[in-house]
């Protein structure tokens, strides 16, 4: 199946059977700066200025997601493959409660079984891979029949060629609303 990275700022909804995902482009510039996840990118905007470009990934640091109330919230994510299926969770936040909170860490984005999530995650991941640029999403989802809402940051960091190879996931649970 091929994926293609989407860029813009919209709402897309997959469904597929009683699984659906809904995820709507934001504004990370919105963000309070006093909020975990606007902490998280105001840090790397800092690392970005430092460096005048994709920031290295030796930036990826626990003490910032501790600073900023994110430890366990988090995933590294490898970026480094040409299809985005083949994304590997180098690191899965030990607070993120899908599936029961399983840890995903050194599986693949392609080894999810719920396809609608899979498909999403794998566009997401890959528009900011080829952007080299953050994402916010809000995400509303109902995955194997549990509903969950959050926001979502991708922050894009490198190797030190300035071409994005690990990505720093961070959510931030929301109350679930049915949507209007």
């Amino acid at each position: 199946m091929a994926v293609v990275a989407f860029i813009g700022s919209h709402k897309v909804r997959a469904v597929r059977g009683a699984d659906w995902i809904e995820r709507e482009t934001l504004d990370p510039e919105a963000l309070d700066e006093q909020e975990p996840l606007g902490c998280l990118y105001q840090y790397w905007l800092e690392c970005k200025r430092a460096t005048g470009g994709v920031p290295s990934r030796d930036a990826i640091n626990p003490h910032v997601l501790h600073d900023c109330k994110l430890l366990g919230y988090a995933h590294v994510v490898d970026v480094s493959a040409d299809d985005p299926f083949e994304f590997t969770f180098r690191l899965f936040g030990t607070n993120v409660t899908l599936d029961d909170s399983r840890n995903y860490a050194g599986t693949k984005v392609g080894d999810y079984p719920v396809a609608p999530y899979r498909e999403a995650v794998a566009k997401d991941y890959l528009t900011v891979k080829i952007t080299a640029w953050p994402r916010l999403q809000r995400v509303r989802a109902s995955v194997n029949y549990s509903r969950r809402s959050y926001q979502r940051l991708i922050l894009p960091f490198s190797g030190g060629d300035s071409k994005p190879d690990r990505l720093l996931v961070a959510v931030r649970y929301e109350p679930f609303e049915l949507s209007a």
